[in-house]
């Protein structure tokens, strides 16, 4: 019961980043200009960058959800906080991912 929980919380992990994903190919995957990456408080651009530094973005986001995922398994029998606390978290941690490349898209 505990492992099938731990499966499908991770799926809503896989397709919060699958969203990210899909609005970086549909938005930002063929441009070749720069991007902002990042505002400061008052507005003012402080990071600019390419696309492919979005994806590398992502695609690091995508290694740690697959280490955190392969953690949760192992962890599961020893320590049950352990193995639900990892997916939890790496759902928040794509949440954000996916609110960082929608805010990249709303400013370029």
């Amino acid at each position: 019961m505990r492992g099938s929980v731990i499966k499908y919380i991770f799926l809503i992990s896989l397709l919060i980043l699958g969203a990210a994903f899909f609005l970086y190919y549909t938005r930002l995957a063929d441009r070749g200009e720069l991007l902002v990456t990042r505002l400061d408080s008052i507005r003012e651009i402080k990071f600019i960058g390419k696309a492919g530094e979005i994806l590398q973005i992502l695609l690091t986001g995508t290694l740690i959800s697959l280490i955190n995922f392969g953690l949760a398994s192992v962890l599961a029998e020893r320590n049950k906080f352990a193995s639900f606390l990892l997916p939890v978290s790496t759902v928040l941690f794509n949440l954000l991912l996916l609110i960082y490349v929608w805010f990249i898209v709303s400013i370029n």
